[in-house]
């Protein structure tokens, strides 16, 4: 017998930091979100936040997206994430400087979340979507000196 969705799901999430992101363990999209099967093949795949959402608030509303406070792709915590439209969406992309850049930029929240995290800094570079040369210029002060 398959297990439920919120059972699959909730093993794969690292939720044992009471102060910072809790990080998706299982697959990955292309573009570094979480992802998970719904159920059977017809149903698909979903991002990982989404289903975070989906678990416990229900649907999420036509024309929304859920967005992340932290900007880190493989975050599921609920305190993290908010519902936005498209609009407000880009409006917070560019507020935080991610708007039409290649890449990714990190910002401040996550520059401090790096250099105090024990996590790997491939888990990390995969996690904010940037090299392990940039997690470690960060790590060390290389880069980032203000933060």
């Amino acid at each position: 017998m398959m297990k439920s969705l919120a059972d699959r799901f909730w093993v794969k999430v690292n939720a044992h930091d009471a102060d910072n992101c809790w990080l998706w363990k299982g697959a990955r999209s292309r573009d570094g979100y979480g992802s998970i099967q719904r159920g059977t093949r017809k149903q698909g795949s979903a991002r990982a936040h989404r289903i975070a959402w989906e678990l416990t608030f229900g649907p999420i509303p036509d024309g929304k997206f859920v967005a992340h406070k932290c900007d880190v792709p493989l975050c599921v915590r609920l305190a993290h994430l908010f519902l936005a439209t498209n609009a407000e969406n880009l409006a917070d992309m560019s507020r935080k400087g991610r708007a039409g850049r290649r890449g990714r930029r990190l910002t401040n929240e996550q520059v401090i979340y790096i250099r105090t995290s024990n996590a790997s800094l491939r888990n990390l570079a995969v996690a904010f979507g940037v090299s392990e040369h940039t997690i470690r210029a960060v790590r060390i002060g290389e880069t980032w000196k203000e933060a």
